[in-house]
Order: structure tokens, then sequence, then C-alpha cells
């Protein structure tokens, strides 16, 4: 006899409206756990949460309910999102249980969670643990094991996911760039540049801060810059007039010795960098900080940076802004402001996604921002297979897809055929993108 059970769509409708009534209340639980800003959470992660759970409606497998669980480790600045995205997805996809992984500190947001989501017709299981036990917990029990975070997370799991069976998908942290090439608008590039690296007040984690100038508009853009930043004031959370808000104190420390060893390693501070009262209670924040003549090897470049700030550097070819746009570890998605005349693909292979004359959050819906990571480098599944080897899958996959059971997922292509290079350095490549690798 059949199990009826809710249809996936209306329980995203359910955690949709969860969400509009609840949202102070999990806002202010992560501020308590976690110390992130309440402004962010509440004017930017909980909006965007709401459009992907919207979007999930219309990708949504109708009553297509298997007996299977996924789990999913989530931490940094856009947590609340994350949560919501992997809810959304495992309940488009019609798994009936869910675990959900948060930093150890996470006591009052469990507890929330739990409480709030209690209602709905699915299995949730939301676990305050370090990341290490929450995946030892999930071996032999989940289908899908997703773990967004730091890549040390991973290392030295892969035989044992192989051992039992389990597809599991790594995001790392992001590292988005801009390109902006000669043929550019320097005042129209500017306001874009700017709407993307201050985006969710300057400390989205996917928001692009390096910023790579053709030498040829690097002046014009740069005065651009600093007259279109007025339009992002850092003031009280509370304000609407404010665009920037306060930044966790951690992240501040930590911000202001890659400033520091920045400008001592010959970058120029055009404006900013120095943090700010900007709230009744005495919490600072961070003007738009705009840094030029900044070096790709400077921990500020390499690194991601969920603050308000942008490190330009210069190129004369745009060959040399390409190669140096694909030397720091990281990065999902590259904008190009007027596209350069060749190598664009060497930026498909390096970044998954590619932008061009436009960039990711300039680009209408949410569907997009339901895709679990999207380049080879920063983000990957591995799929054990019968002969007990490991593939090792980079590129665009939806994360509802890699939510759903493998006999009902549908082979999602690679972003591009990997080169030569890449299958002699990482094996061989199968038609669907997936790379085998050796032993």
């Amino acid at each position: 006899m059949p199990i009826h059970r809710t249809p996936p769509k209306e329980t995203l409708k359910q955690l949709g409206q969860i969400l509009e009534r609840s949202q102070d209340s999990l806002c202010w639980g992560l501020v308590e756990d976690l110390g992130l800003s309440y402004f962010d959470l509440k004017y930017h992660q909980v909006e965007e949460s709401l459009n992907i759970i919207q979007s999930a409606q219309d990708q949504s497998l109708a009553h297509r309910i298997r007996l299977t669980t996924a789990a999913a480790w989530v931490d940094g600045p856009d947590v609340l999102r994350s949560i919501f995205r992997t809810l959304a997805a495992a309940i488009a996809a019609g798994n009936e249980e869910v675990w959900i992984g948060l930093p150890e500190q996470s006591h009052h947001t469990a507890q929330l969670l739990q409480l709030l989501l209690h209602p709905l017709d699915l299995g949730i299981r939301i676990v305050p643990s370090d990341v290490e036990p929450f995946i030892e917990s999930c071996l032999g029990q989940v289908h899908t094991l997703l773990i967004q975070g730091q890549p040390r997370w991973m290392s030295g799991w892969q035989d044992v996911f192989s051992r039992w069976g389990m597809r599991v998908h790594f995001e790392g942290p992001a590292n988005d760039a801009i390109l902006v090439f000669e043929g550019a608008d320097p005042e129209i590039s500017a306001q874009w540049v700017l709407q993307a690296a201050l985006r969710n007040s300057g400390q989205d984690p996917n928001a692009p801060h390096r910023i790579y100038v053709s030498h040829r508009i690097l002046a014009a853009f740069t005065n651009a810059l600093m007259n279109h930043r007025r339009n992002f004031p850092l003031g009280n959370p509370h304000d609407p007039k404010s665009r920037l808000g306060p930044i966790a104190e951690t992240a501040l420390q930590k911000l202001s010795k890659r400033l520091t060893a920045a400008y001592q390693s010959g970058a120029k501070i055009q404006c900013g960098g120095q943090p700010k009262i900007c709230t009744p209670d005495g919490r600072l924040g961070l003007e738009p900080t705009i840094l030029t003549s900044c070096r790709t090897d400077m921990a500020l470049v390499q690194e991601p940076c969920p603050a308000p700030v942008l490190a330009l550097l210069g190129f004369d070819d745009p060959r040399e802004g390409i190669r140096q746009a694909n030397l720091p570890r990281g990065g999902q998605a590259v904008s190009l402001l007027s596209p350069p005349p060749y190598a664009r693909g060497e930026l498909s292979a390096y970044f998954g996604r590619v932008f061009i004359d436009t960039t990711p959050f300039r680009r209408h819906g949410a569907q997009a921002r339901l895709r679990w990571g999207s380049d080879p480098t920063t983000s990957w599944i591995w799929e054990p297979m019968a002969d007990g080897r490991l593939a090792k899958r980079g590129g665009a996959h939806c994360l509802i897809r890699s939510f759903t059971p493998k006999e009902a997922r549908i082979n999602l292509p690679g972003v591009i055929s990997p080169t030569q290079q890449m299958r002699a350095v990482q094996g061989f490549a199968g038609p669907d993108g997936v790379v085998f690798l050796p032993g």
C-alpha cells in the first residue's frame, strides 16, 4: 500500500512560512552563537533564503518521496542561507530525512531549528558538533553528505567514503574574481563591481573582492569606484539608509592584519581601512575599502575576504590578467566586463561559471544559488564506483540533483571537457565529466 505524504511543493511552502515568521529568533540565535551580523542575517540571508525556497518549489520532484537520508555540514558567515538552501533542496528532491551539522557552539540555533521545523513532513536532525564526529555519525546512515567549509576537514576521508558507498560533495571557500578589460566603460563597470563586492554588507563569502583591471583604464576605473562608494554608507543595521553594517570582532582583527601586511608589501589604501563605530552599542564596521597596486601573492588576494574590501590588480595584456586571476586557489565564478579577444577557455576551466558583461549578482532568479559549487578547484563530488575506486566529479552540479537518490538522478555533464593536461594529472575523464582517480 503506497505511503501518502505531503507533496514537496507544499512542504517547501511551509518551510518558507516558518522562515518568515521566525526570522528574528533565528537571527538572534546565530548572533549569540557565532557572533554574526544581525543586519546581514535579517536583511540579506533571510531574503535570499526565501528566494531559494521559492525556486526549489519550481524545481521540486512532485510526489517522489524516497526512503533516503541526506546530510550536510554548514559553517561560515552565510550559515542561515546554507541551512535553508540545504533543506529546500532535500525537500525538492523528495528525500525523507535530512541531517544538518552546525558548529558545536550553535546550541541556541540548533534548539530553535528543531522546535520550528518539527511540523514539517520531513525527518530533520539538527546536530551541534565538531565536523569530524558529525561525519563519523553519517557513515552508513546517509546516501549523500555535503560539507561546506575548509578543505582540511576532508583530508583522509576519501577511502572511508568509498568503503561505505557514500556520495560526498564538498564545497570549499569561495574567492570569486572580476576582470575589467580596456573596452569596458569605467563608470558602469565601477557600479557593477561595487554592487557585486558590497552585497550583503560586503560580507557575503561569494562576493568577489579581487578585481583585475587593464592599466589603460585603471585610473578612470579607480576614480569611478571612489565616487560611487558613497552610495554604500556604513551605519546602524536598523537604519534603512545604511548599506554596510558591523563586522564580527574576530573577522575584523584578521582583516586588519591582512590590510597591514598588504600595505607593508606595497599596496596603496585609497580609502577606508580604519574600523569605525556604527551601532549604539559600539560595534565596529568598515567603510568601503579600496586598495590599488595589489599583487597576487598577498594574503588579501589569495584568501576569501568576507568584508567590504576591493583589491585592485592591474595588467597590461589580457592573457596576463587571466593568468593572474587563475593563480589564487578558489573561486566559483568570474565576471568579464568587456570580453577579452582570446583565452576565455582558460577561465572556463578554472572558474566553472563565466559571466560576460554582467555579474552573477545582477542575474535575476535564485535557481543559480541552488547549485552547490561549480568549480573543479573548490567544489567536487566523490562518488564510489562498483570496483571500489572513487570517481571525482568537478564542475557545475545542482544541489537538488545531488540530494536525489542515484537511481532517480540524471547525470549532469561537467562544465567543460577536461584538457589533456588535466587528464594526465587527475586521471582520465568519462563522457559526462567524471574524472576517475587512479588506484
